[in-house]
């Protein structure tokens, strides 16, 4: 397992996740009760915690990948969003569920999951 396209892919659904979520910010505050005072954009431990999660991902993704021969761009698009769609997101929109979280935010957090699990897939494949 090579570490660098398991790396370059992490931080590619990373910045995909910072424009999403600058574009989602409204809803994504309105959906989970924060203020701008509630959230400290200063804070560096959340952005790295998230590059190391997503790197962690990444490396499953990239094992799942060897294990059932993924190697083209295309089946590492379609993998990946399969894996966000059915693994991530069921499992994410679960917790939500009993946490009494609103839709919106699952919807939120759930397209971020996908297509961001889907540029791991593209980024396995192209690295």
């Amino acid at each position: 397992m090579d570490l660098l396209p398991i790396i370059a892919s992490a931080g590619a659904a990373w910045l995909f996740g910072a424009v999403w979520y600058m574009l989602m910010a409204g809803p994504w505050m309105q959906a989970t009760g924060l203020s701008d005072r509630d959230v400290d954009r200063k804070d560096p431990l959340p952005y790295l915690l998230s590059l190391i999660f997503l790197t962690l991902v990444a490396g499953m993704t990239s094992y799942v990948f060897v294990i059932a021969g993924v190697d083209s761009v295309s089946e590492g698009f379609w993998t990946g969003l399969g894996l966000g769609l059915f693994v991530g997101v069921p499992w994410m929109a679960s917790s939500y569920m009993f946490a009494k979280q609103p839709m919106h935010l699952m919807l939120i957090d759930g397209i971020y999951a996908m297509i961001g699990n889907a540029i791991i897939g593209v980024g396995l494949t192209l690295f």
